[in-house]
Formats: structure tokens, sequence, C-alpha cells
């Protein structure tokens, strides 16, 4: 899927309102990044609830941004590294953003969330 698909599928409201968060607090915003970790993040809703994913639904509109938010402030390489030392060097790296589970989810996202649908085949 192409970028111009991904910024089809979703309503422009949901990128100018992720993005308006992004730059109150102060952070330089990609368009590309920002419209793929939407589409990542719309899907992983999606996984979670047991929902097709192909047709856009604004049901979960507040989930998506809250999610986004987290998922473009996440450092790139640094999954929860802390502390790392070799020899006499050491390096500390901030990790202040919202821990996310197995399924890729922060619990306050999941309390915005219906509960997941169990398909039986």
């Amino acid at each position: 899927m192409s970028i111009i698909n991904i910024n089809l599928k979703y309503p422009v409201e949901l990128n100018n309102t992720v993005k308006e968060l992004l730059i109150s607090e102060g952070i330089t915003v990609n368009d590309t990044k920002l419209s793929l970790i939407i589409d990542n993040v719309y899907n992983v809703i999606c996984k979670y609830l047991g929902v097709s994913s192909d047709v856009y639904s604004n049901e979960y509109f507040t989930a998506i941004i809250q999610l986004a938010v987290v998922y473009y402030n996440m450092p790139q390489g640094f999954d929860k590294v802390t502390t790392k030392t070799q020899g006499a060097r050491s390096q500390t790296i901030s990790t202040n953003y919202s821990s996310l589970d197995s399924e890729g989810l922060t619990q306050l996202v999941k309390s915005m969330l219906p509960r997941p649908t169990l398909r039986v085949i």
C-alpha cells in the first residue's frame, strides 16, 4: 500500500489532530512517518479487537490518536534500554514513554476500546 492510499484511507482530521498534539509538545512532525504510524496503530487495534482493518471505522478515533502519539514519541532502536556500560564508559537512555504490552497497546488505549471479539473457526 502506498502512502497516497494510506492517506486516503483515514480522515484528514485524524492526521491533523495527531500532528497538532505532537507540535504542541514541541516535536517536529514528519508527515510520511506520521501516516505510517497511524496506519500501523489502526492495524494493531483491529488485530487486538479481532475485526477487519480493510475499512476505516471512526469508532476508535480517540484510541488511535492516543496510541499514535505514544508510537511517534518512542525512541527508535532503544527498546526499553535504560543503561548501557562498556568498560569505563556508560550511557543512560531516558525511557519516559508509555510501556506497550505484547499486543503493542498501552493500558490506557485498551481501556478505551471495547472487549475483543472471539473468533471460532
